[in-house]
């Protein structure tokens, strides 16, 4: 009998290691995909469809705040909110790529992108957030450069849940949830 639970007892270590070690190991896999610039293999950590919905929420936020949608007249209003909801949606689903998240990953603004820069072009978007930045932000980045720089931490949120927090500067920092999905884990969120 003590063998049997001797048995069950190392066989929940491994386990229990082996759990917390493939999270940390996703980790360095997604980091290594973003240093070598590797668009499939950041993809593979990915659940798209998850991370646009976190996204376009977030989106749809920053744009009513900025548009002032909140303090009009109650039709002027819906009619903001449902434009509003048509360009998030359009814009996360266009500019939403695995390039583009691991700009984000590296700490890097939206607008620092290759493809929002190619669009910025035809629609003006970005603008007033670009012209705020100062003149060392108005060089080209492009995704190839990692920004070795930022802090990341790491740790569970629940056993099924694991934040990371990448440290971008001292007053900003981005928030990543990974979740499990089989034998890996995928990034499910992002908070700007």
């Amino acid at each position: 009998m003590k063998k049997f639970i001797t048995v069950i007892l190392l066989c929940s270590v491994v386990f229990a290691l082996c759990w917390v070690g493939s999270a940390y190991w996703s980790i360095y896999q997604i980091k290594q995909a973003i240093e070598q610039n590797d668009e499939q293999k950041i993809a593979r950590y990915i659940d798209f469809p998850r991370v646009q919905k976190s996204l376009k929420i977030q989106l749809e936020k920053k744009f009513a705040q900025d548009m002032g949608l909140n303090n009009l007249n109650h039709h002027s209003e819906i009619l903001g909110k449902k434009l509003n909801k048509v360009i998030s949606a359009q814009l996360i689903e266009t500019v939403v790529t695995p390039a583009t998240i691991g700009l984000l990953l590296q700490g890097k603004a939206l607008y620092q992108s290759d493809l929002v820069n190619k669009y910025q072009k035809d629609i003006g978007l970005f603008s007033l957030e670009k012209q705020s930045r100062t003149n060392t932000s108005s060089q080209k980045v492009t995704s190839t450069e990692v920004n070795k720089e930022n802090t990341v931490h790491g740790n569970f949120f629940s056993w099924n849940q694991f934040a990371v927090m990448i440290d971008v500067n001292q007053t900003h920092s981005i928030n990543v949830l990974l979740e499990p999905q089989w034998l890996k884990w995928k990034i499910i969120d992002i908070q700007l």
